[in-house]
């Protein structure tokens, strides 16, 4: 399906700046391919191919759509940050490596109580994150050891 996007869409860009651009309206969990150009003073300055795009697939409701990440970390505490594909509630549980792993999303999202889960501390509440921001939570633990990898 192609999307049409209007001349009245077109944007001023700055040499050597960089800038996001917003195309709205994609479905969930479908593959795209997106082609870039810039405009010149004469039609016949344009290249005669453009080059090979990019291509990707739209997250689906739910997706962590970057990594998550160690913000900081300290022997109390671990501060952790990701960006969701939509907004709702999020929350992080610890646990140490090695044990076994949350079975589903519904454990995550209950702190892993009524689990045999081996959670470390106790979870930070769940919160709303919202659809493309950074996502941030800290998670408080007591003394973190030192040989323990979490």
């Amino acid at each position: 399906m192609a999307l049409s996007i209007s001349n009245s869409s077109l944007i001023y860009l700055n040499a050597y700046v960089a800038k996001d651009i917003t195309i709205s309206h994609l479905q969930n969990n479908t593959e795209y391919k997106v082609y870039c150009t810039q405009a010149f003073v004469k039609e016949s300055d344009y290249p005669m191919i453009i080059g090979g795009g990019l291509s990707f697939i739209t997250a689906t409701p739910n997706d962590i759509i970057t990594s998550i990440s160690v913000s900081t970390s300290s022997t109390t505490d671990i501060t952790l940050t990701m960006v969701f594909a939509t907004t709702n509630l999020a929350r992080c549980i610890l646990i140490e490596n090695g044990q076994p792993s949350p079975t589903n999303a519904t454990e995550v999202i209950n702190g892993g109580s009524g689990t045999e889960l081996a959670i470390v501390g106790v979870p930070p509440s769940a919160t709303t994150a919202i659809s493309g921001d950074y996502f941030t939570v800290t998670y408080e633990v007591g003394v973190l050891s030192v040989a323990t990898e979490y």
